[in-house]
C-alpha cells in the first residue's frame, strides 16, 4: 500500500511539473531587433526644412534643381513635372488636354471636367467604411479636403485632410540618381468610420497617348515583359502584376496560379518609353505590398499609363469552425512607408531608346543603392553548371512509409571522377531531400537520412575540388504529413487567429520567426558540423506574406527581414547562400539563385517577354532557370533558352531509375538518372566553358531581337551571341548562325568556333 502510494505521489508530482513547465515556460515572444536590423534600409529620405514653400506665382513654381533634373509645382490644379534643363524633355504628373481629347458619347469631343481632372491625378486613394462601399479619390476631386505643404530639401510634401476623417502626405524631392514620390507610414491618420484600401502614386507620370512613333510600356510580369505603344481601335483590359506574392492570401489560387504559370514582379520596376527618352520606375520602400498596373490605351482613356500601388488592407480567406470558406478585408491598417524612385533615360536624337537601356539605367542604380552587389561567385570568366542532386524521398508501400533512397553521395562523387580535373571545378552541387523525412515533406526532420552516406565527407571533398555545394531546405512550406509540424503555434494566422491553410485543411505556411529562431540556435550549428559550404533556401525567395498571430505575428517587411536575417547568418557562419526564385530584397544577401522563371504569365496583350530581370542582374550574381534540361521538352531548345538569358546549365538527378519516384511525394520528375545524362553535363560544362566562358562576370548591356526567333546578346567585354531557335540557317550583321543554334563573336569580332 506504502508503494502504490508513493508511485501515485510521484506520478502526481512528475504531471503537476511538466504542466507546470508547459503553463509558466516563457512563450517565444518576436524580437523586433531581428527585424530592425535585417529590414531593407531607405535608399533617399525626404529631409523636411523649417517653413512652407512658396506656391503664390501662377501657373509652374520651380521647387528644386539637381544635376540635369528640375522638379516644378503648380499648385493651382495640384501637377507636378521634372524637367531635364539638357535636353528639354518633361515627365509631367498630368496629360495635357491637347495631347487628349476626350470620346464622350453622342458625337462629342470636349473634355468633361471630371475627365480633365482624373487625368490630373496626383495620387489616388482608394477606401472603405467596412461595408458596401468602395471609393476611389484624389486631392483635386474630392469635395473637401484640407491642404497644407511642407518644405523639403530639392523638393516639398503636400498633407491632404480629406473630409473621410483620412489624412495623407505625399513627399516629392530629387536626388542624385532622379525623382522620389514616397507616402511615410506614420503620416496616415484614419478615424473609425473610414479607412484607407489602397494608395497609388503619381498614376498619370509619364502618360502618353497612342500616337508616339516609337514607344513601349515595361511591365515586370516574371522576368519582363514589353507593350508596344500603338493605336488601339478596341477596348482594353488593365494587367496587373503583385509584386512578389499575391496581396490575397489563398493557398488554392497561389497552387493554381503557379500551375498554370501565372507569375509575379519579382523585381518592383516599371517603365515607359517615348521615341530616344524613357524612365524606369522602381518601388524603393513598401514593395512587399505594392502591385504594379498597366493601363494600356484604351483602358478609359485613350491614353497609356503605369501605375505603382501600395495595398494597406487585405483580404483573406479562412474556413470558419462550422467549415464554411470565409473572405474578409482585414480591420487593421497595414502601413508601410511607399516610395517609388524614377531613373531616366536618354539616347542620342534619331535613336530610339530600348528596354536594354532601361535595364543598364536600372542595374546601374541598384548597384548604387546597395541593392545589388556583385558576389565572390562572379569574380572569374566561368559558367558553373548546376546539378541538383535529388537524395531521396518518402514513399508508400502497402504496409508502411519509408525513405526511398535515390541517390547517395558517393553516387555523385563517382559521376565527377568521370570529368577531368578542370571541369570539375565548373560544377555547382544542389543536395535536395537528403533529411530523413525525404523530399517534400516540410517541415523537414533536419536529420540527413542514414542510407545516403556521409554529408561531411562529401562536402569536404567537393570544397576541395572547388565545386560550389548546397544543402537545400525549404523553411516555409507545410503540411500535415509531416511529424515535424503542429499547426497551433507553427502556422501563420490571419486576423481572426486561425491558422491559414487551403481548401482541404492539409497545407500551411510557416510562422518566420520561429523558423529563423530554429534555424539560428539549431540548425546553423548542424550545418557548421556537417562542414556544408552553402545553403539552398526554398521559397524565402519567393513567399512573403503578413502573419497576425499573436507575440509572433509580422507584416510583410517583417517577414522579408526575416527571411534576410537568415541569410546574413548564413554568411556571418561562413557559408554561401543560393535563394529559390530570387525575390528583390534577397538579391544583396544571395550568391546564387535558381529556379528563376524563364516566361511570363502569358498575357496575350503583351508583343513580347525579354529577360529583363536577367539582364539587371548578370554579371553580379548566378542564375539558373526553373526547367532542367533533362526535364524539359526539347532539350536543344532549353539550351538556348540558357544561353538567350544568360542562365547557367541545369540538372535534375538521380542515381536511380526515375520510376522509383513511384507512390512518393516527388512529382513530375522523369528521365533523371545519372548515367542517361552524365555525357551531356560533361559536354555542355566544356562547351559553355570554351566559348562562353566570359558570360561568367560580364553584364548584358544589350538583347534584341534581330528577326522571328533571331536574337543578339551584346556583353560589356564587346563579346556579342547570336541565337536562334528557327528550323533555318540564318545570316544577321554577317554572322551565320545554323538552325536551332547559336553564334559567338569576340570583342575582336572573329567567330569563336
Amino acid at each position: 500500500m506504502k508503494k502504490k502510494i508513493i508511485i501515485i505521489a510521484t506520478a502526481v508530482i512528475v504531471a503537476a511539473a511538466i504542466i507546470c513547465a508547459f503553463v509558466f515556460a516563457p512563450k517565444t515572444v518576436l524580437d523586433p531587433k531581428v527585424i530592425e536590423d535585417n529590414a531593407p534600409k531607405a535608399i533617399s529620405t525626404a529631409k523636411y526644412l523649417d517653413g512652407e514653400p512658396d506656391f503664390s506665382a501662377d501657373g509652374f513654381t520651380t521647387v528644386a534643381t539637381l544635376g540635369n533634373n528640375q522638379l516644378l509645382y503648380n499648385d493651382d490644379d495640384f501637377t507636378l513635372k521634372v524637367v531635364n534643363t539638357k535636353t528639354g524633355v518633361e515627365w509631367k504628373s498630368y496629360i495635357d488636354e491637347e495631347d487628349y481629347i476626350h470620346n464622350a458619347d453622342k458625337g462629342k469631343t470636349e473634355n468633361t471636367s471630371a475627365v480633365a481632372e482624373k487625368l490630373k491625378r496626383l495620387f489616388v486613394m482608394n477606401y472603405t467604411n467596412f461595408g458596401a462601399i468602395t471609393k476611389v479619390t484624389s486631392v483635386n476631386e474630392d469635395d473637401w479636403a484640407d491642404i497644407t505643404y511642407n518644405k523639403l530639401e530639392n523638393g516639398f510634401a503636400i498633407n491632404v485632410a480629406f473630409d473621410t476623417g483620412i489624412t495623407v502626405t505625399v513627399e516629392f524631392w530629387l536626388d542624385e540618381n532622379g525623382f522620389n514620390a514616397r507616402i511615410p507610414a506614420n503620416k496616415i491618420k484614419e478615424e473609425d468610420k473610414y479607412g484607407v484600401v489602397s494608395l497609388t502614386l503619381l498614376p498619370m507620370f509619364g502618360s502618353t497617348n497612342d500616337q508616339v512613333e516609337n514607344g513601349f510600356l515595361l511591365f515586370p510580369d516574371a522576368i519582363g515583359s514589353i507593350y508596344k505603344i500603338k493605336p488601339i481601335a478596341d477596348r482594353q483590359s488593365p494587367v496587373t502584376s503583385d509584386v512578389y506574392f499575391p496581396r490575397d492570401f489563398n493557398l488554392d489560387d497561389i497552387k493554381d496560379n503557379n500551375q498554370q504559370g501565372m507569375k509575379n514582379a519579382m523585381m518592383p520596376f516599371f517603365g515607359i518609353a517615348k521615341n530616344n527618352h524613357g524612365f524606369v520606375g522602381y518601388i524603393t520602400e513598401g514593395e512587399m505590398n505594392g502591385y504594379i498596373t498597366m493601363n494600356p490605351s484604351g483602358v478609359l482613356y485613350k491614353v497609356n499609363r503605369m501605375e505603382a500601388s501600395a495595398s494597406y488592407r487585405k483580404s483573406y480567406t479562412y474556413l470558419n469552425p462550422s467549415g464554411k470558406e470565409v473572405t474578409e478585408l482585414e480591420r487593421k491598417l497595414s502601413a508601410v512607408d511607399f516610395a517609388v524612385h524614377y531613373s531616366f533615360a536618354d539616347v542620342d536624337e534619331g535613336k530610339n531608346i530600348t528596354y536594354s537601356d532601361l535595364a543598364n539605367t536600372l542595374r546601374s542604380y541598384l548597384e548604387k543603392s546597395g541593392i545589388l552587389k556583385k558576389t565572390d561567385s562572379v569574380k572569374d570568366a566561368k559558367v558553373r553548371t548546376n546539378l541538383q542532386m535529388l537524395m531521396g524521398a518518402e514513399a508508400e508501400s502497402m504496409v508502411t512509409t519509408y525513405y526511398q533512397v535515390m541517390t547517395k553521395c558517393d553516387d555523385i562523387l563517382k559521376a565527377i571522377d568521370t570529368l577531368d580535373e578542370k571541369e570539375r571545378a565548373n560544377l555547382r552541387v544542389m543536395l535536395l531531400g537528403w533529411q530523413s523525412s525525404g523530399y517534400n515533406v516540410y517541415p523537414s526532420s533536419g536529420k540527413v537520412a542514414s542510407g545516403i552516406g556521409s554529408i561531411k565527407e562529401l562536402s569536404k571533398k567537393l570544397t576541395d575540388m572547388g565545386i560550389e555545394s548546397y544543402l537545400v531546405d525549404d523553411l516555409v512550406s507545410a503540411s500535415l504529413d509531416s511529424e515535424y509540424f503542429e499547426k497551433q503555434g507553427d502556422a501563420v494566422y490571419n486576423e481572426a487567429q486561425i491558422p491559414i491553410t487551403n481548401g482541404v485543411g492539409k497545407d500551411y505556411v510557416r510562422n518566420p520567426y520561429k523558423e529563423y529562431k530554429k534555424f539560428v540556435d539549431t540548425t546553423l550549428s548542424s550545418y557548421k558540423k556537417n562542414s556544408v559550404a552553402g545553403v539552398g533556401f526554398d521559397k524565402i525567395g519567393w513567399y512573403v506574406f503578413d502573419d497576425a498571430q499573436k507575440n509572433l505575428g509580422t507584416n510583410r517587411l517583417g517577414t522579408s527581414a526575416i527571411y534576410r536575417g537568415m541569410l546574413s547568418k548564413t554568411k556571418e557562419a561562413g557559408m554561401k547562400t543560393a535563394v529559390q526564385r530570387g525575390n528583390a530584397y534577397v538579391l544583396n544577401l544571395s550568391d546564387y539563385l535558381y529556379d528563376l522563371p524563364q516566361s511570363g504569365s502569358n498575357h496575350s496583350i503583351m508583343d513580347e517577354y525579354v529577360p529583363f530581370y536577367q539582364m539587371v542582374v548578370h554579371g553580379y550574381i548566378p542564375y539558373s532557370l526553373d526547367i532542367p534540361g533533362n526535364m524539359s521538352i526539347d532539350y536543344d531548345v532549353e539550351k538556348l533558352k540558357w544561353i538567350e538569358s544568360g542562365a547557367e546549365p541545369t540538372f535534375l538527378l538521380t542515381e536511380e531509375m526515375s520510376e522509383k519516384f513511384k507512390d512518393s511525394k516527388v512529382e513530375n520528375a522523369f528521365s533523371t538518372e545519372i548515367l542517361n545524362w552524365f555525357d551531356d553535363v560533361a559536354e555542355i560544362t566544356s562547351e559553355f566553358n570554351t566559348k562562353l566562358a566570359f558570360t561568367g562576370n560580364s553584364t548584358i548591356v544589350e538583347h534584341t531581337e534581330l528577326q522571328s526567333d533571331v536574337y543578339r546578346l551584346t556583353y560589356s567585354n564587346g563579346s556579342k551571341v547570336y541565337v536562334n531557335y528557327t528550323n533555318k540557317q540564318v545570316t544577321v550583321d554577317n554572322v551565320t548562325v545554323k538552325a536551332v543554334d547559336y553564334a559567338v563573336v569576340g570583342a575582336d569580332g572573329k567567330v569563336v568556333a
